[in-house]
C-alpha cells in the first residue's frame, strides 16, 4: 500500500447552500496588520524580560526556547500560520476520508455516554448498571474475565439492560475470556430486539473479540488464527446487521488500550490500531467473510488523555488512515464501498487512559478525566468512557461513578461541546499535527506489514520493543518533571489520607498454553503494563511503610538569610521532598549571627528537640550560598547532621553530599536520599 496523503484523499468542496451565501467575517478588521517577524520580536521581549544583563537571547534563540518536541518527534511551534499546515481537509463530516468524522453529530446525543463496569459481583454490577442507565449513561461497557465479571454471570449483570435501547460493549484481559464473554452475550441477545429504538449516535455495541490484540497482550509465540467459537460470534453479528445500514453489534474491538498502558506514543498507538485492524480484516476475509462486512464489524477502542490536542489529532488521524486502508481493499475489488461511512469510517470508543490516572491526590483525576473527555468529544469519538477518579485505588464507589458520568453530561448538555462537529478542524496546529501522525503512523504500518503484519509474532515483538524504548523516554521526562503530574511529581498533597477502596483483580500476564488457541504464551513477550505515576508511588510507599513502624522520614529544610531571598528555593525543595512523602521541617538560620555554629545548633534543637535530623537541605539564594553556604554546611555537620543537600546547582555548595535543581532527575535524587536516610526499599 502507498503512503496516504491529504491531497490524494481530498474531496472536491461543494458550493455553499444559497441561503448561506458567501458572507465573510474579517476578524482582523480595525486592527493593524502584524507580521510573523513582529510577533517574534514581541515574544522575544517577553522571554528576555526576567533575564539579567548579559543573558539576553537573540530573537531567534528566544523563539526557539518556546519550541518543544513530543515523543513522536513532532516540533511544537509557538505560533502557527497558514504556512504551518501542509493541508486543510475540505470534505465535510461523513465524506471520505472521514478526517472530520463519520457524520454530523446529532444534537440530542452527540456521543454515546458509555460507563465501565468491572466489579466481579454480578448482583452488585446489576445495581450499578441500573443506577447509571437511569441517570444519564447510554450504554454499558462490561469487563469480563479475571478482571471483571465471570462470563457465566453476564446475564445477571446485564439483567436491567433493555437491549432495544442500550448498547452493550465487552472487554476482556485475555482471548479465552473474550470468546467466552462474546458467546454468552450472543446467547443473551438471541431472540431479543437489539437497538431497534436506540438513537443513531449510540446505535452500536460490540462483542469485543480481539484475536490479534490479545495475542500481543498475552505474548503468543505463534501466528493468530480464528477459532469456530469466534466465527460463530462473527456470524451472529452479521445476522443482527442484516438489513441495517449500521451494524448494531460489532464483532471485533481493536483495543489499543494495552499498547497505551505499555507506554506507546500517540503514533505507536495509531500504528497498533491500524496494523491490528488490517490483520483482523485479513483473518475475517480468510474465513469467508466479505471484505465490506469485515470492515462493518470492526470498531476501535482508543485512549484519551489530558494531552488534548494530541488526542484530538490522533482520533482524526485514525479515521483518515482506516479510510485509506478501506480504499485500498475496495479498489482492489473494483468497488467503492470505502466511501460509505457506515463501513469505512473508523468507529472509536475513547476511554480515559489508565496511564494518566494517579493513586495519590486522586481528586486531580477529575480534571484529567474532564480534559480527556473534551478531547475525545472534539476528536469525534462515537462513544466515550470516563474512568472514575478513584480507579487507581480499587473498585469505584457510587460518588466517583456519579462524577464520571456527570462529567460527560455536563460537557454534552451544558457546555455543548458536541454541538459543533470537528470543532478543531481547520486549526493550523491541529491540521499539522494530524498530518504528522498520519504520515509517521503509516510508515510504521508499512514496516510492520513488510514483515507479515501484527498477525506475526515477530512483528508484535518488534513493535513491543519500540514501545518499551519510547516508554523509557517518557520516564526520563517524568523524572525531570518536564512531564509534570499535578499532585504527584508537582505540588504533592502533604498529609494525604489514601482512599480506601475494594481492591480490584489485576491482569497478570499468563504463561503456558492458551486455552482458546492451544498456543504457547510467554510472559517475556507479553505487553508490559505501567502508568505514569508508578515510580513516584513507589517512593511514597517506602516512606509510608516506614511511618507504620516509626515516624515518617523527616529532614531539616535549612533556610538561610531573609525570606524574600530563600523563599523560592524553600518552596521548591519542600515540593521535591513531598514527592516522596518526606516531611520538611523549616529551620531558619541567620548567617550574620556572631556564633554561626551555636545558632545552627540552637535552631535545629528548637525544631527537632532532642533528635538530630539525618539530612539537612540548604535552601538559600545563590548569593547567600556563595557567601555563607560552606560555613552553614560545616555548622550542620558539627551539630551531628549526617548529610547535607543543596537546593540548587551543585557548584553553589561544593561540599554538599548531593544537590537538586530544576531539571534534575528527582526520582534518582529521592531514591538516593531515602537510601542515605536508611529507609528500606
Amino acid at each position: 500500500m502507498n503512503e496516504p496523503s491529504a491531497a490524494a484523499t481530498e474531496a472536491t468542496p461543494e458550493a455553499p447552500p444559497a441561503d448561506v451565501g458567501e458572507a465573510h467575517i474579517d476578524l482582523m478588521e480595525g486592527f493593524d496588520a502584524r507580521s510573523v517577524e513582529s510577533w517574534e520580536a514581541s515574544a522575544a521581549a517577553v522571554v528576555n524580560k526576567p533575564r539579567g544583563e548579559g543573558r539576553q537571547l537573540s530573537v531567534e534563540d528566544a523563539v526557539d526556547s518556546l519550541r518543544t518536541r513530543t515523543l513522536d518527534d513532532y516540533r511544537v511551534e509557538p505560533l502557527y500560520t497558514g504556512a504551518s499546515s501542509p493541508s486543510v481537509p475540505l470534505e465535510a463530516p461523513g465524506e471520505f476520508p472521514f478526517t472530520r468524522g463519520g457524520s454530523v453529530r446529532p444534537a440530542e446525543l452527540p456521543w454515546d455516554v458509555r460507563q465501565a463496569f468491572d466489579d466481579p459481583d454480578a448482583a452488585r454490577t446489576a445495581e450499578q448498571v441500573a443506577a447509571d442507565l437511569e441517570h444519564g449513561v447510554s450504554s454499558v461497557h462490561l469487563v469480563v474475565g479475571r478482571t471483571g465479571i465471570a462470563p457465566e454471570q453476564l446475564a445477571t449483570a446485564l439483567e436491567p439492560v433493555l437491549t432495544d435501547l442500550a448498547p452493550v460493549s465487552l472487554a476482556a484481559p485475555d482471548r479465552h475470556a473474550s470468546i467466552a464473554g462474546a458467546r454468552a452475550l450472543a446467547d443473551l441477545l438471541a431472540g431479543r430486539e437489539v437497538l431497534t429504538q436506540a438513537p443513531e449516535a449510540s446505535a452500536q455495541g460490540s462483542f469485543g473479540l480481539d484475536p490479534v490484540g490479545h495475542a500481543a497482550v498475552e505474548g503468543h509465540e505463534g501466528p493468530v488464527t480464528l477459532d469456530e467459537d469466534s466465527l460463530a460470534v462473527v456470524r451472529a453479528a452479521l445476522d443482527l446487521a442484516e438489513g441495517r445500514d449500521l451494524a448494531p453489534m460489532r464483532a471485533v474491538t481493536v483495543d489499543t488500550l494495552p499498547w497505551h498502558e505499555a507506554g506507546a506514543s500517540n503514533v505507536q498507538e495509531l500504528a497498533a490500531a491500524v496494523a491490528t485492524g488490517i490483520a483482523t480484516v485479513r483473518l475475517l476475509v480468510g474465513a469467508g467473510i466479505a471484505a465490506r462486512d469485515a470492515f462493518r464489524l470492526v470498531e476501535f477502542r482508543v485512549s484519551a488523555t489530558q494531552q488534548q490536542f494530541q488526542t484530538i489529532a490522533r482520533l482524526r488521524a485514525l479515521r483518515r488512515l482506516w479510510a485509506h486502508v478501506a480504499e485500498q481493499v475496495a479498489t482492489a475489488e473494483g468497488a467503492d464501498w470505502h466511501r460509505d461511512p457506515a463501513v469505512a469510517a473508523a468507529r472509536q470508543h475513547a476511554v480515559t487512559g489508565r496511564r494518566i490516572i494517579t493513586r495519590d491526590d486522586p481528586s486531580v483525576n477529575i480534571l484529567r478525566g474532564t480534559i480527556a473527555c473534551f478531547a475525545a468529544a472534539a476528536g469525534g469519538a462515537e462513544a466515550i468512557t470516563v474512568l472514575p477518579y478513584d480507579t487507581a485505588a480499587g473498585l469505584p464507589d457510587a460518588h466517583s461513578r456519579r462524577v464520571a458520568r456527570n462529567t460527560q453530561t455536563l460537557l454534552a448538555a451544558e457546555a455543548h461541546v458536541g454541538a459543533v462537529t470537528d470543532p478543531a478542524g481547520g486549526a493550523w496546529f491541529v491540521e499539522s499535527l494530524t498530518d504528522h501522525y498520519v504520515d509517521l503512523a503509516w510508515r510504521y504500518v508499512q514496516g510492520l506489514e513488510s514483515g507479515g503484519g501484527l498477525a506475526d509474532a515477530g512483528m508484535r515483538a518488534l513493535l513491543r520493543r519500540n514501545v518499551v524504548a519510547v516508554d523509557q523516554m517518557r520516564l526520563d521526562r517524568l523524572a525531570t518533571r518536564e512531564l509534570g503530574l499535578t499532585g504527584v511529581s508537582m505540588f504533592p498533597l502533604a498529609g494525604e489520607v489514601p482512599l480506601q477502596r475494594t481492591p480490584r483483580a489485576e491482569a497478570v500476564a499468563p504463561t503456558g498454553t492458551d486455552a482458546a488457541t492451544g498456543q504457547e504464551a510467554a510472559a517475556e513477550l507479553a505487553l508490559p503494563r505501567s502508568w505514569d505515576s508508578l515510580p513516584f508511588e513507589m517512593l511514597r510507599d517506602r516512606t509510608a511503610a516506614t511511618a507504620l513502624e516509626a515516624e515518617r522520614p523527616t529532614v531539616a529544610l535549612v533556610c538561610v538569610g531573609a525570606r524574600k531571598d530563600f523563599g523560592p528555593r524553600e518552596t521548591f525543595a519542600a515540593n521535591v521532598l513531598g514527592v516522596a512523602g518526606i516531611v520538611p521541617v523549616a529551620v531558619e538560620v541567620d548567617p550574620a549571627a556572631d556564633d554561626l555554629d551555636a545558632a545552627v545548633a540552637d535552631a535545629l534543637h528548637a525544631a527537632f528537640e532532642q533528635r538530630v535530623p539525618p539530612v539537612a537541605v540548604v535552601a538559600a539564594a545563590p548569593a547567600a550560598n556563595a557567601e555563607h553556604g560552606e560555613a552553614v554546611a560545616a555548622a550542620l555537620r558539627g551539630a551531628g547532621v549526617g548529610g547535607v543537600v543543596v537546593a540548587g546547582k551543585a557548584s553553589e555548595l561544593p561540599s554538599a553530599d548531593s544537590s537538586v535543581a530544576t531539571g534534575d532527575d528527582v526520582i534518582a535524587f529521592l531514591t538516593q536520599l531515602l537510601d542515605a536516610m536508611g529507609v528500606s526499599r
